[in-house]
């Protein structure tokens, strides 16, 4: 009971955190990119249920998910998707400033969280994953835009998918793109179909938050252990 009590103690903070978190993430994400910060102080009063609801899930999932010492970085990784998600879903346009530092967090908690004597090949493993990532989503946005003569893919996609790299390895850059199209194709039909409308190859959806999403599972599914 007493080897419990490091892991309730910071669950219980990241669980209780998580309601003022969201409101901050809420509000971020209806000043990001324009604004490093919202202005004025109307902000604090608006009510945000999708921020909250998300910030607290992730707690509650990441409490149940992940071992304690990893558990406030777990919370921080799923906030900071959280809220590259619904900027990218107001905005079409995920963040520089909030996507970026995961990746060498990522690198760092590989490292960190690697066996005695392996932690050299597991980060160049993930490193290579990193710009691998970044490379294969840039590769298509540059091919899309050439033949199409219109953007597809952003390069937020393919930072956030060197991300994904970053905290999964090689592994599992497959299984995030994979479960992430899967994911946004089954969203985007059953939402035409509530609405009666017709699929076109033209239609704009943000991929950004399927991606967020479909790493955020995979790494508490395999990432930590």
């Amino acid at each position: 009971m007493v080897a419990d009590l490091p892991f309730l103690a910071v669950a219980s903070v990241c669980v209780l955190a998580a309601l003022p978190i969201g409101r901050v993430i809420g509000a971020l994400a209806e000043a990001l990119p324009d604004q490093a910060w919202p202005e004025g102080e109307g902000w604090r009063g608006r009510p945000r249920p999708w921020a909250t609801a998300g910030a607290a899930a992730v707690a509650a999932m990441a409490a149940v998910a992940l071992p304690w010492p990893l558990l406030p970085v777990g919370c921080l990784f799923g906030w900071a998707l959280l809220l590259a998600s619904l900027v990218d879903a107001r905005r079409r346009l995920l963040p520089d400033v909030v996507l970026l530092p995961l990746i060498p967090l990522g690198l760092a908690v590989t490292a960190w969280e690697s066996p005695a004597g392996g932690w050299a090949d597991a980060l160049s493993d993930h490193a290579a994953a990193a710009a691998l990532g970044y490379a294969l989503f840039a590769g298509l946005a540059a091919g899309y835009r050439r033949l199409r003569g219109r953007d597809g893919l952003g390069l937020g996609d393919a930072k956030l998918l060197a991300v994904a790299g970053a905290w999964l390895g090689m592994e599992g850059l497959p299984n995030v793109v994979l479960l992430a199209a899967l994911s946004a194709l089954g969203v985007t039909v059953v939402l035409a179909a509530a609405r009666r409308d017709r699929l076109s190859g033209g239609a704009s959806i943000a991929f950004g938050p399927y991606l967020a999403a479909a790493l955020w599972l995979l790494w508490l599914a395999d990432g930590p252990f």
